[in-house]
């Protein structure tokens, strides 16, 4: 009987180390299958921000929702389109000048700078035919789309302002 114990002790042993071999894996799988939770509603936003980005992206949505009005309702002046757009290249500047991130983060990030400045540009009137109610709901779209693929705590959209 003894002999028997002494040749199943290793048997034993060896269940035992592949039962706990497989539960870190486990807890690994499910670690990847959890989800994020999108905080205050919006869609999940994987992507990290620093501080040049909020700031940034802070007062470009500030910057939209002060002359939002003026565009759409086709009563912005030429002066003031130029003014908009020059504020709102130089806080794309900044923030590119500034942020830290780097690999996706700062693609999709550059992207989006891209696409809010082309707004700009529209709204200043660099192209024949413009109009700066159109680039201003550019704008619009992209800072709406933002906090569905950054994590920007407390972001409020520029419709938020109703």
């Amino acid at each position: 009987m003894l002999d028997a114990m002494q040749r199943s002790r290793p048997i034993a042993f060896l269940a035992l180390a592949a039962l706990l071999s497989t539960a870190p894996l486990a807890v690994a799988q499910e670690q990847q299958t959890q989800k994020i939770v999108p905080r205050a509603g919006f869609a999940i936003a994987p992507l990290p921000t620093d501080e040049p980005v909020r700031d940034g992206m802070d007062a470009i949505r500030d910057l939209v929702k002060a002359n939002h009005g003026l565009a759409v309702h086709r009563s912005m002046t030429p002066e003031q389109g130029v003014d908009f757009a020059g504020k709102v290249h130089a806080e794309a500047a900044k923030i590119r000048k500034q942020t830290k991130l780097s690999g996706e983060a700062l693609d999709r990030l550059s992207e989006r700078l891209t696409e809010i400045e082309a707004g700009a540009d529209e709204v200043e009137g660099k192209q024949p035919g413009a109009d700066p109610a159109d680039g201003m709901m550019q704008i619009d779209a992209v800072l709406e789309k933002y906090p569905t693929e950054f994590d920007h705590p407390g972001w409020v959209p520029v419709k938020g302002r109703r």
